[in-house]
């Protein structure tokens, strides 16, 4: 009895020690990317600030965003686009009405009525525009599966309709990685939402490790295949940093599972 206890107790150790190592090399790299990503805070995309700051919060990711200042560097059309995100809304009919008065591209629209599904619900209509966008290109797959785990996560809409969807498209995506397993913009989004989506037993953890080989010196990272002039792109470093993220936070929930 001894003896197997001591033996339980060495491998519980060794795989503590395995994934505290685990944590400090991802937390390495995400203080890097993340200082990178300050100080490049006038060159991002404001389309992608919402999502920023709710990622910045979720995941505790630490980033200094000066919403004040930052504000003050886009002009009055992108702003309009930050407002769908910050704006609050009392009631239906108003979120139904500023979105017609401020019509979005059909992806920014279903990603708009996704985040506020918790309070306004989802049309029949959701659905349907859902699966169409599931069924064009890989990017639009892409936001389709985050946009359908955004609801789920939040728990609004018909949830056998959404976990149905859910379902085709992460064994999709699982495919198209396996597919093509270069560290590019897309295939980094890709796996940003499949773990966003509680997939990460199906994430290649051969892609993790690479995506920590390929961090730029400076700490930002650029996708393999990039025709990007600059030795950066902020998109794939905002990406790169969400995966991190979704990463530490699985790991460390393991953690506590296997310390119980």
């Amino acid at each position: 009895m001894g003896n197997k206890f001591t033996i339980l107790l060495i491998i519980f150790l060794l795989s503590s020690c395995h994934s505290s190592e685990e944590v400090a090399r991802i937390d390495y790299s995400l203080k890097r990317g993340v200082n990178f990503l300050e100080s490049k805070m006038k060159e991002f995309d404001p389309n992608l600030i919402g999502l920023l700051l709710w990622n910045n919060e979720r995941l505790n990711l630490g980033i200094k965003i000066d919403t004040g200042k930052l504000f003050k560097n886009y002009n009055e059309y992108q702003l309009k686009n930050i407002e769908i995100i910050r704006k609050k809304f009392t009631n239906t009919q108003d979120f139904n009405a500023y979105l017609k008065e401020h019509p979005q591209i059909p992806i920014d629209e279903l990603m708009v009525r996704a985040y506020f599904c918790d309070q306004f619900g989802l049309s029949a209509s959701f659905y349907p525009e859902l699966y169409n966008l599931s069924m064009s290109t890989e990017y639009d797959l892409a936001h389709a599966l985050f946009i359908t785990s955004l609801c789920i996560n939040k728990g609004c809409g018909e949830s056998l309709q959404l976990d149905s969807l859910q379902s085709k498209m992460i064994t999709r995506t699982v495919k198209y990685l396996k597919e093509d397993p270069s560290v590019t913009d897309l295939n980094t989004e890709f796996t940003a939402f499949l773990l966003y989506s509680g997939q990460y037993d199906l994430v290649d953890k051969d892609y993790l490790e690479k995506l920590l080989q390929q961090q730029n010196v400076d700490g930002g990272w650029v996708g393999e295949h990039s025709k990007s002039y600059k030795p950066y792109e902020l998109h794939t470093t905002f990406l790169s940093i969400w995966v991190l993220g979704e990463w530490k936070k699985e790991v460390l929930k393991r953690e506590m599972v296997n310390s119980k």
